[in-house]
């Protein structure tokens, strides 16, 4: 029998890869990837950031973010301002962005709902709880 810590993490690589393609066959409907879905989450969630900021939240490179802003900035999803600081860009979610999140969220839900059946909400609770603990080792790791 496999240690309890590999079937934990098998689980989650098997996992991974259908429910990444369910993901992005949707986000792909609206011709998303998936970076510029979190992005768009994230201004969601907190009205207005720094790409700084964001890529900070999302663990990845600045550049890459910025670029996944400008691409949603053309696509009329986001706007920025400048800060306080002239060389600080401010972003949120336009309206059009704000209805395209509303929508996908919907959609995301409906979806989630049925693969979450027979799951408690105490299960998703716990699970949601392991994998941050999981996150927060993994983010000290790559600080050392």
């Amino acid at each position: 029998m496999f240690a309890i810590e590999r079937q934990l993490f098998q689980q989650f690589l098997i996992l991974h890869r259908p429910y990444k393609q369910r993901f992005d066959m949707l986000l792909g409907q609206y011709s998303l990837s998936t970076y510029q879905w979190w992005a768009l989450v994230m201004l969601a969630e907190h009205q207005e950031l720094m790409a700084s900021e964001m890529a900070t939240m999302q663990c990845v490179e600045k550049p890459s973010m910025t670029k996944t802003l400008q691409k949603l900035e053309q696509l009329q999803y986001v706007t920025a301002r400048v800060g306080e600081d002239k060389r600080q860009r401010l972003f949120r979610l336009s309206s059009t962005g704000v209805t395209l999140v509303k929508r996908v969220e919907q959609e995301l839900l409906i979806d989630q709902k049925e693969l979450l059946t027979n799951v408690t909400f105490e299960e998703m609770q716990t699970t949601i709880h392991v994998l941050q603990q999981i996150s927060h080792h993994l983010k000290k790791e790559a600080i050392k």
